[in-house]
């Protein structure tokens, strides 16, 4: 199972404050800021004490320039659903406005050339899953006999998790990363 510890999008919300599209008044300041400066220890704990062993946390590559490093370290596929990754809503509003990090970009031009999508994903939602972290969670591949303790024990801590996806076995070749709507 693959679980994210933080939603996405810091990176598009980081640079919509530097162009004063919000002020520290706002609850998307504070939905940011408390979200950076949130650590992760917690949830490292967790991988510990249960012997996780498959984590990474997500900063510059992004989600998936990230999650592609997993699969190929791992040799397995990892398939992730777009549709259950968590981000800040504000993060999509400002996609839509054009307000892109130019990182972005580049992580998405590399992740194209690597990363299967499925053909009804959006260049945008494309763009917020390529998006730059600052501080961003872990992505965690969890065995499935581990995966109630895991959801237990991250619930004890006060830590929203969200399961994104899955990891398969390679069947055709080198591991790879599918994204599906």
């Amino acid at each position: 199972m693959l679980y994210l510890s933080k939603p996405i999008g810091m990176g598009i919300l980081i640079t919509a404050y530097k162009g004063n599209l919000f002020d520290k008044s706002s609850n998307t300041y504070k939905d940011m800021v408390s979200t950076m400066t949130e650590l992760n220890d917690k949830i490292a704990e967790i991988l510990i004490e249960l012997d996780i062993k498959t984590a990474t946390d997500i900063t510059g590559f992004g989600l998936l320039g990230h999650a592609l490093e997993m699969a190929i370290a791992s040799k397995k596929d990892l398939i992730i659903y777009t549709h259950k990754v968590p981000y800040f809503k504000e993060a999509k509003e400002f996609i839509e406005m054009g307000i892109i990090p130019e990182g972005d970009y580049n992580n998405l031009n590399f992740c194209k050339k690597y990363i299967n999508f499925h053909s009804n994903l959006s260049e945008d939602e494309l763009i917020l899953l390529c998006d730059a972290q600052t501080s961003g969670g872990f992505l965690i591949a969890v065995p499935p006999e581990k995966k109630e303790s895991f959801e237990k024990k991250a619930k004890e801590k006060k830590i929203n998790i969200s399961l994104i996806g899955e990891v398969k076995k390679v069947k055709n070749g080198c591991p790879t990363v599918k994204v599906f709507p």
